[in-house]
């Protein structure tokens, strides 16, 4: 450490600014916030800090500080207010997204409570869901759509099991406007994926075409403003019915929503004439719940394995699926029909194997 505090020999650096938020990119000299010693910037940065005006660092940055530093990410207040008396911790020549730097902070500074968990949890969420909007924004990132959708999923599935509670309806009904606005896209993104490796470039082309352009849309949506509004909003919302003694019994309300999932994916799975849209459904809500409270998730063990191994296989039995249904409009996917029909009965003999595997793990 080039300054005299405890954290001599700990090869990590505390960086702060003069505006003593810790999420800054700026040009401003950065200080330990243990003994306050100027401290010499290093070579990545975090998202830029927007609770005052703060000017692009001037001299050229490096390949790597490019990559960590660019697109800036407006912080919300709430995530500014949260972080306001600590610090983020960020290892020499970390090439890890920002967003990513902010999310494991969030999550691993917080109080042990289930509001306080929650909590965490949305502020991270939004980091990522105005990452996601900034790289859709400029078009060049390949993985931001599919990111975004697993970020508003992952929101979608820790609001599921508080509709009760004032504000999360309305703000799952938003994240689910979104996954409504960019499903198509992710649709035509993995198709297009796939008529590439089958050698169909120009069909392809067209379809990588029509991203590039749409993608752009999707930042400036309004369905993608409002969501952005409301999570902005979530967490003061939560605090506030926490100090109205709202939100007692939280954990026990979770459980037990997670809890009647699961035993309707049990019920639904034993049914012999199962409908494999519906389970697909229940199977992916009992997955992402678990993920978002694994805590309070009563699954029997290597549960989660098996149920992403039926939700994959059931995905690529959709998938050709929906690829036939579009080879009828699409006269460019003609060559592609003969091999989806075969393909579509190996997804199926597939799918059923693994929700037969699924089925004996549950009972």
């Amino acid at each position: 450490m080039p300054c005299g505090c405890s954290n001599r020999g700990s090869g990590k650096a505390i960086h702060s600014c003069d505006c003593s938020m810790p999420l800054n990119a700026c040009s401003l000299a950065m200080v330990c916030v243990v003994c306050r010693a100027k401290v010499p910037r290093r070579s990545v940065l975090v998202p830029r800090c927007f609770c005052r005006s703060t000017p692009r660092p001037s001299a050229p940055l490096s390949t790597s500080s490019r990559r960590s530093a660019m697109p800036d990410i407006r912080v919300p207040q709430a995530i500014c207010e949260a972080v306001s008396e600590c610090c983020v911790v960020v290892c020499h020549g970390d090439s890890r997204r920002p967003e990513t730097v902010i999310l494991e902070f969030l999550r691993g500074n917080c109080m042990s409570s289930m509001v306080d968990h929650l909590v965490a949890e949305i502020l991270a969420l939004d980091v990522k869901l105005l990452a996601c909007q900034a790289r859709l924004a400029v078009s060049t990132d390949s993985e931001a759509l599919h990111d975004l959708r697993t970020t508003v999923r992952r929101l979608r599935s820790v609001l599921r099991p508080l509709r009760e509670f004032s504000g999360a309806t309305q703000l799952e009904d938003a994240a689910k406007a979104v996954g409504q606005l960019t499903t198509p896209l992710r649709d035509m993104q993995v198709l297009a994926a796939f008529l590439d490796k089958q050698g169909l470039s120009d069909a392809a082309r067209k379809r990588h075409d029509h991203l590039s352009s749409a993608c752009p849309r999707v930042a400036k949506s309004s369905e993608l403003t409002r969501l952005l509004t409301l999570i902005d909003q979530f967490p003061t919302m939560l605090r506030m019915q926490q100090r109205q003694g709202l939100l007692r019994g939280l954990r026990k309300t979770i459980e037990k929503r997670m809890d009647k999932q699961w035993r309707k994916l049990r019920t639904a799975i034993a049914e012999p004439d199962h409908d494999r849209h519906d389970l697909r459904l229940l199977i992916k809500r009992v997955r992402y719940a678990a993920e978002a409270y694994p805590e309070l998730s009563h699954q029997p063990k290597n549960m989660q394995a098996r149920l992403k191994s039926a939700q994959s296989e059931l995905g690529d039995w959709h998938d050709h699926l929906q690829w036939l249904a579009q080879a009828g409009e699409q006269p460019d996917l003609a060559p592609c029909i003969a091999g989806w029909q075969i393909g579509i009965v190996r997804a199926e003999r597939k799918a059923e194997a693994s929700l037969k595997r699924l089925a004996k793990a549950c009972f």
